[in-house]
This record gives C-alpha cells, structure tokens and sequence, in this order.
C-alpha cells in the first residue's frame, strides 16, 4: 500500500509538535487572559469592557475565551497545579475534568 502522505513520518512529527504547542499555547492565553480580567487591564488600552477587549482586540470568540479562562481559573488559580503539571496533564483533558 503505497503512503498517503509524502513524508508521513515527518508530517506526523510535525502535527505531535503543533498539538504539544497549541497545549500549551492554550495555557498561557488562559493564565494571561485570567490575569488581564481581574487586572481589568484592558481599560488602561482602551476597551470599555473585558468582552470588548476579547471580541475587538483579539477578535476571539467569548466563549472560547471563556474556557481557556475557566481552565487556568480552576487549576492554576483555586487548585495551584503548577504549569508543567497542567501541560503534562494537557489543556483538552484539563477541560474535561
């Protein structure tokens, strides 16, 4: 059976790479954005509300916003699991505990 995919070792590095960032790309954008809310940082750069700091600065939807908040909110914050634990745990499973 001749491969699908040219390269397929090298693609399927490369997804195990992205999944392993976007993990941890998910956790700091939940710890940052936890920290702007209750910093309520985004007044000082112009936005009247958190929620309109999300949708026109970063142009991401509330709800996903939201998630990555609840996530780091519960870990990170009430549980204090430290980053590596969340990361090795992983951001998608973390959400569904």
């Amino acid at each position: 059976m001749s491969s699908l995919v040219e390269n397929d070792s090298d693609v399927r590095q490369s997804v195990l790479t992205r999944v392993k960032q976007y993990e941890e790309n998910s956790m700091q954008i939940g710890k940052n954005l936890y920290k702007i809310k209750e910093s309520k940082a985004y007044k000082e750069w112009g936005h009247r509300t958190f929620e309109d700091y999300i949708k026109g600065e970063l142009g991401m939807d509330l709800r996903r916003a939201y998630h990555h908040i609840s996530i780091w909110s519960t870990f990170g914050e009430m549980l204090g699991v430290a980053e590596e634990d969340i990361n090795r745990i992983g951001w998608t499973k973390a959400g569904h505990l």
